[in-house]
């Protein structure tokens, strides 16, 4: 009896796999539907761990079910698994080859990890299945954006827009690529549209405002930063922003406020630093600006904006006669700015005032290199070999420089270096 018992059970166990197959212990289908439900609900409620348990018994019970696979990639995305949600999602655009909006899906995953190259092949073919797809398109543009290549990304957006007019993603896009191009009057357009579309868009307001400001409008530009501040009262670069429109209209004590509240929320934001020392120099708090550029200096890295610090404090120092400290400053500018005239013209002012003439002829020679027709240049050239007795040198730079004055139409240089010859003659 022993033995006719374990004859059933090897029997058994040799057939299994047959029996699977052919339903005699197959899934129920009642049970693949209710893991699938359980799920559903579990990515309702955001519980992704879960919800891969459940698609994981799934797709074990169903292997060739599309849903199965794309919840278990959906879940694996979300919960930060990336590498086994790109499988996942490989496995169902296997099973699943003319799906569009899956091959985007992946698109998106490998530009969000910077896999350009792979975004690419993903959002094209999203395209090629589906010419239609203007999330695909969006995307598209997004990654050809982030290689560089501009044309593609703008006409990407361009198609994004035909397909779906009322899509404002592909609106907004648009509109910052215009903007970076230039195209004002259409980065405009593009953003009013998205806000006609999307009145909450912070973010199309915040751009309004910043346009706004580079062409000197200013009252449309307080109104947009301020359109921000009704949905992010927490926007930081909002504030910073409407306090510069508040500079600009010489509102100083509506500028100091809103850039305190920008304080309170973003205390090392650069631009909030550069503007709080443009606000105290306008005051003539000129002991505050000094401080707002140090912190300018200290805190960006970008360069450009240390240029810009460096070169206030020299001016301030300029001022205040502070002609070492303010030779310093503008020797910081230059190894930034390596052919900013205005920098060596001010250099050049301050080796004379400190006494340094011979620092400050070689800063005029190398203005000369880059405008030689300058009179006033070849001017005070002549007044700093006059200084230090080079007479020859200080006649040939006068000469020229009176000579430039003529052919110029300059009569007040003219008339100001004759009577500087009518002196040296008495």
């Amino acid at each position: 009896m022993f033995k006719k018992f374990l004859f059933i059970c090897s029997l058994v166990i040799i057939l299994l796999p047959g029996l699977y197959e052919t339903g005699c212990f197959s899934a129920k289908k009642e049970d693949i539907d209710l893991l699938f439900e359980e799920g559903q609900s579990c990515v309702k409620a955001r519980k992704w761990h879960e919800a891969i348990r459940k698609f994981k018994r799934l797709v074990k019970l169903k292997p060739d079910s599309v849903p199965g696979h794309f919840y278990l990639a959906l879940s694996y995305y979300n919960a930060g698994k990336t590498e086994l949600a790109i499988e996942e999602y490989k496995r169902t655009i296997k099973l699943d080859p003319n799906n569009s909006e899956l091959c985007n899906r992946l698109g998106y995953i490998y530009y969000e990890i910077k896999d350009y190259k792979d975004a690419l092949k993903y959002f094209d073919l999203a395209i090629t299945i589906d010419k239609n797809n203007g999330d695909a398109w969006i995307n598209l543009g997004n990654t050809y954006k982030q290689t560089g290549e501009e044309e593609k990304a703008n006409k990407s957006y361009e198609q994004a827009v035909k397909l779906n007019p009322a899509k404002w993603e592909a609106h907004y896009n648009l509109g910052v690529a215009s903007r970076e191009k230039k195209q004002i009057y259409k980065a405009i357009s593009e953003f009013k549209r998205v806000i006609e579309l999307k009145p909450d868009n912070s973010k199309a307001h915040l751009y309004l405002g910043q346009i706004y400001i580079e062409q000197g409008k200013y009252t449309p530009a307080i109104s947009s930063f301020k359109k921000v501040l009704v949905f992010e009262p927490k926007n930081a670069l909002a504030l910073i922003y409407l306090g510069s429109a508040y500079i600009k209209t010489r509102k100083y004590d509506k500028a100091l406020q809103e850039l305190n509240k920008a304080y309170k929320i973003e205390p090392d934001n650069e631009l909030l630093h550069r503007n709080l020392a443009e606000l105290y120099e306008y005051q003539g708090n000129l002991t505050k600006s000094i401080e707002e550029n140090k912190a300018v200096i200290r805190l960006s890295h970008n360069l450009a904006y240390k240029g810009d610090a460096y070169f206030n404090l020299g001016r301030i120092y300029y001022r205040q006669k502070k002609w070492k400290k303010a030779i310093a400053e503008f020797k910081s500018v230059i190894e930034v700015f390596p052919n900013d005239l205005e920098t060596y013209r001010l250099l050049a002012a301050c080796y004379m005032a400190d006494g340094k003439t011979g620092y400050a002829i070689q800063n005029y020679k190398k203005l000369l290199l880059f405008n030689p027709k300058d009179a006033y240049l070849h001017y005070n050239l002549a007044g700093a070999y006059c200084k230090i007795g080079q007479e020859e040198a200080f006649v040939n730079e006068l000469k020229k420089a009176y000579e430039l004055s003529v052919s110029q139409g300059d009569t007040y240089l003219q008339e100001k270096i004759e009577r500087h010859v009518e002196q040296l003659t008495k």
